[in-house]
């Protein structure tokens, strides 16, 4: 975290967007919109050597006349400032590149850049508000050239502006052990995204977690999201360059990554040590018999789109049906009137061969115990089991989640989707409003801010796979719809009453909040605030319009 580093600003190197003359010894002509665009002049070459470190780099002035708002594609077309860095100790060195406010009128959220590592083109990218392009680690000997090209935003509200910028190069000195995650596993169809909330847009990511792209950071509780797009747009999106905006239209699937843990009591707060694979960790984190590196969990509860016959017609028939196409996004109507059992088939199906999603289905049917006939891929997605809800319930009141949040002064505040209709809202100030209105809607996550999973508080109630003494899902004359039981492996059997489990019934003081034998968890909006994420009846009708569900993913051997 930024608070436990030491930064040494080793130098600076000027970096000037303005009407100026011409200085330099030689100049390159940029092209905006396609228009008589930005001038470019440099000056001498120079080495500054600081801390082991040598920058090289053109002089310390660049100018650039006429910035005008530019596409993207233009943007990238044309030379731009090269510099490299090299490490001249016998140590490595972690570092920072960012670029430093000089006598700017733009801000930098209508700057975009295209960044280049040795050839490789990193993106193209918003300029953050703290200015940061790159985190990186530099070896002993290593050189690292750099080009960046910088433009004014085509949808900026400014149309000729000045831009003066310097580039920083930092050392990075950790003073405490950063917090190691598993990384995020990711499976055929998954596209790593990050959010953008100058542009409150997601964006493709690396995958690998570079500050330009960062993709995750549990300890700013910044969680890990992956989405998954319609076919007709998939293979654009996964040969594009980082940083290729994703539009929401294009999007059939959401999910979050729940590292694995293992769950502490330290002063009567959730303490959250993360574990590798193969040390002990809670019980969400096996699955037959496997142990997992981590868990995705559907950012958002399961919806139909508008113009199927669920929705359009209001067919019960329709909608309780084994077969439903489910999308877990935002601003679409809830799945409800289905049986736990066809939820639990229709999310079993999202497996099978030509899916909507692109994960590598094999398999041509789901048999009725929940297998998959000629199942022979890595993953397997399932409908949610108690302990997974409850996995990310810990997480959420750990300090990596809300309850580490600095923006939440109330460990227990609730932000509900008290919408009766569609997935992905917040009650904020006596209205609804979406998931990504900034400074509302994030409140309604797991996290307090945009990357966490909705609909956890408030929205239907969601059916957890869990069979018990109280109510036995399995028996026929139940009314969760199963003929007959399911592998042992897609539901917890009994509750896991745990004393972290306890101390949240205990801080959070509602005497529902944890029944012994729940099957449903989160709570349905007519019941209000007394419903969150920590919830659970034993609410099982056959047919209801307060019921819905969301899938979970897990990988179970690496690509």
């Amino acid at each position: 975290m930024e608070k436990n580093k030491k930064m040494f600003i080793l130098f600076l190197v000027g970096f000037v967007i303005g009407i100026v003359g011409f200085t330099g010894s030689f100049f390159m002509y940029l092209k905006a919109n396609e228009n008589k665009g930005d001038t470019i002049n440099y000056g001498d070459k120079k080495d500054i050597i600081t801390n082991g470190i040598v920058f090289n780099s053109i002089d310390e002035t660049v100018h650039l006349d006429r910035a005008i708002p530019t596409l993207d594609k233009f943007g990238v077309e044309e030379k731009g400032f090269n510099f490299s860095i090299k490490n001249t100790t016998n140590e490595e060195k972690k570092y920072q590149l960012s670029l430093a406010d000089d006598n700017s009128t733009i801000k930098n959220s209508f700057i975009r850049y295209q960044l280049i590592k040795n050839n490789v083109v990193l993106g193209i990218f918003t300029l953050s508000e703290d200015g940061i392009l790159e985190k990186g680690v530099i070896n002993p000997s290593e050189e690292i050239n750099y080009t960046i090209k910088i433009w004014l935003d085509y949808n900026s509200d400014v149309k000729v502006g000045r831009l003066s910028k310097k580039i920083a190069v930092a050392e990075i000195i950790d003073e405490e052990a950063k917090v190691i995650v598993n990384e995020p596993i990711l499976t055929n169809g998954m596209i790593p995204v990050y959010y953008d909330i100058n542009t409150n847009s997601w964006y493709k990511s690396d995958g690998k977690n570079t500050y330009n792209s960062t993709w995750y950071n549990y300890e700013e509780q910044n969680w890990a999201n992956v989405v998954t797009v319609d076919s007709e747009k998939r293979e654009y999106y996964e040969t594009s360059a980082v940083g290729t905006r994703i539009l929401p239209e294009d999007i059939n699937s959401m999910w979050v990554w729940i590292p694995r843990f293992n769950v502490e009591i330290k002063n009567n707060d959730i303490n959250i040590n993360f574990v590798s694979k193969d040390k002990e960790a809670y019980s969400a984190f096996t699955f037959n018999n496997q142990e997992l590196d981590g868990i995705w969990f559907a950012k958002f509860e399961s919806g139909m789109k508008e113009d199927s016959e669920c929705i359009s017609l209001s067919l019960t028939k329709k909608c309780n049906d084994s077969t439903n196409t489910l999308y877990f996004v935002p601003n679409y109507p809830f799945a409800t009137k289905m049986t736990m059992a066809n939820m639990f088939y229709s999310i079993r199906r999202m497996e099978l061969k030509n899916n909507i999603y692109g994960f590598n289905g094999t398999g041509d049917k789901v048999n009725n115990d929940g297998t998959i006939k000629n199942d022979t891929n890595d993953i397997d997605i399932h409908m949610i089991k108690n302990t997974e809800w409850q996995a990310v319930a810990l997480l959420s009141s750990s300090k990596y989640g809300k309850t580490g949040n600095i923006k939440y002064d109330s460990k227990n505040k609730v932000i509900i989707n008290n919408s009766s209709n569609y997935t992905g809202k917040a009650y904020v100030e006596n209205i609804d409003v979406d998931y990504n209105v900034l400074g509302k809607g994030e409140g309604a996550s797991t996290t307090g801010n945009i990357t966490g999973i909705y609909d956890m508080s408030g929205g239907k109630r969601e059916y957890v796979m869990i069979d018990n003494e109280e109510i036995n899902i399995f028996d026929k004359k139940s009314n969760s719809g199963f003929s007959n039981k399911v592998k042992e492996y897609y539901y917890d059997n009994g509750f896991n009453d745990s004393d972290a489990t306890l101390l949240l019934k205990e801080k959070y003081g509602k005497d529902n909040l944890i029944n012994n034998e729940p099957v449903t968890r989160g709570g349905y909006i007519s019941v209000g605030n007394i419903f969150n994420l920590y919830s659970a009846s034993d609410y099982l009708d056959k047919i209801s319009v307060e019921t819905n569900s969301r899938a979970c993913l897990v990988v179970l051997k690496e690509n």
